[in-house]
Order: C-alpha cells, then sequence, then structure tokens
C-alpha cells in the first residue's frame, strides 16, 4: 500500500470521527440571512489566523458587504459552520475583477464565469479536504448552472493550491499588488480558473478524494439549489435582494428547517 493510499484512507478516517454527530449531523447547505453571523465570525476567526496575507479592512470580509447576488454554500450543523465558500456569478472580465478584488486576465470565452472567494475553515476541522471539497462542489453548481467556467485566486505554495491543480484548475500570475481584501507577503498570486471543457476532471477528482463526504454531507441538494440561484441570476441579470441578518443568530435556529 502507497504512502498517498494511507494518507488518503486516514484523512477519510478522520472526517468521519470529526464530522460524526448522529444527533446534530453536518450537511452542506446553502446559508441563510440567520447563518451570517457565524459566517463572520469564521471568516475573521480563519483569515486572521493565514500566516500569508495580512487583512488592512477586516469589514470587507462581513456577509453584509457581499454582493446582492453572492450564494454561500456551509458545511454546518446547529452548533458550528466547519467551512465556508462564497459564490458569485460574473458575466465579463471586469465583474470577475471586482469580485476576486484583483486581476483576471481571462479571453472573453471564459465568461460567465463563476467566481469562489471567501473560503475558510474552521480551525477545529481544518487538515480533512473541506475547502477542496467545497472548491468542488463548487465547480458542480457553475455546470448545473450551465456557465462557461469557475475562477478564484490563490497563494502559491498552499495544500490547497496544489490540490486544485491536482483536479482539473489551471493558473497565471498576477500582481498582489492589486488585491483589496488581503495583503500577501509575496509579490504574485495565483488567478486560479478551469474552463468547461474541464469540470469533468474536477468531478473525477472529487469521486475519487470526496465520495465519502458527498453522501454524508448530503451535498446533492445544496447543489441543486445553488445552481438554481445561480441560473436565475444569470436568466435575469437583476441582483436577488438579501436580507439584512440580526447581529446575533436566534438561540433555536435549526438549519436544517426550510
Amino acid at each position: 500500500m502507497t504512502a498517498q493510499l494511507h494518507r488518503a484512507r486516514a484523512v477519510t478516517a478522520a472526517r468521519s470521527i470529526r464530522l460524526a454527530s448522529p444527533e446534530d449531523p453536518f450537511r452542506v447547505l446553502v446559508a441563510r440571512p440567520e447563518d451570517d453571523f457565524r459566517i463572520n465570525t469564521l471568516r475573521q476567526t480563519a483569515y486572521a489566523k493565514a500566516g500569508y496575507f495580512s487583512i488592512p479592512d477586516t469589514s470587507l470580509l462581513q456577509r453584509q458587504r457581499d454582493p446582492a447576488t453572492a450564494v454561500c454554500l456551509i458545511i454546518a450543523n446547529k452548533k458550528q459552520i466547519a467551512a465556508t465558500v462564497r459564490l458569485c456569478l460574473a458575466t465579463h472580465q471586469s465583474g470577475a475583477e471586482r469580485l476576486l478584488q484583483g486581476p483576471a486576465p481571462l479571453a472573453g470565452d471564459h465568461f460567465p464565469t463563476l467566481t469562489l472567494c471567501r473560503g475558510a475553515t474552521s480551525t477545529d476541522f481544518r487538515g480533512l479536504g473541506l475547502m477542496t471539497f467545497l472548491v468542488g462542489l463548487g465547480v458542480a453548481v457553475a455546470d448545473r448552472a450551465g456557465l462557461s467556467s469557475a475562477t478564484g485566486m490563490q497563494a502559491e505554495g498552499t495544500p490547497h493550491f496544489g490540490t486544485m491543480l491536482a483536479s482539473g484548475w489551471q493558473s497565471k500570475d498576477v500582481p498582489s499588488a492589486a488585491t483589496e481584501c488581503v495583503r500577501m507577503k509575496t509579490d504574485a498570486m495565483k488567478l486560479v480558473f478551469i474552463s468547461r471543457a474541464r469540470f469533468g476532471y474536477s468531478a473525477s477528482y472529487g469521486q475519487n478524494e470526496h465520495g465519502d463526504l458527498y453522501k454524508a454531507l448530503q451535498a446533492v441538494d445544496a447543489i441543486e439549489t445553488a445552481a438554481q440561484r445561480i441560473a436565475r441570476i444569470h436568466q435575469s441579470q437583476e441582483p436577488l435582494q438579501r436580507v439584512e441578518s440580526p447581529p446575533e443568530r436566534p438561540a433555536d435556529f435549526d438549519p436544517h428547517k426550510p
């Protein structure tokens, strides 16, 4: 048995243990306004502990600063959010650059694209591949919504960047000085992108690496819900109205109830 296979089995076992909660199961969900407080807390905590960038203005991480059309996926139960990622439609380059807060020199046939950003994983759940899993779900959403690609921004050298390349993503160097939300400790960042023609690589990688999560976290419904929202936005080109979240989530909030 290879070292890689040993590691894969160890990660799968760790996921099963750390996400196990029979009475309060974790699920992949499309976030609602009631989740904003927990998403804000997770984003700020996760970004503050990242060692390769700083945050000049932490208010930019707030859900209230997200575009009105943003769709957030979360892995959550009633008590906590383990990980989250934000999905936003961009129909042209300038829109992608505004959402990613950095340069996106991509060809016209790359659009419309689904931008993936504001990814964050709780320290309690790091090392389980949850962000790579969510990125794969983002590609699945782009596929179901009929988009031409998915796009994001990454720091070179991180484990997550390597797994994205392994799952079919490509990259271009872009100057880090142009980014607004974060300040990198290197001069360059990686604009990462995956075209529709390569979506199959992402799906295959996800089945091989995260097949256990798709089933355990019941990801199918969230993919379909998010894809339908993104498709409606694309068709109408009109922002969906978000209801501002309360400062704190209700004590009796249950993310599994409609």
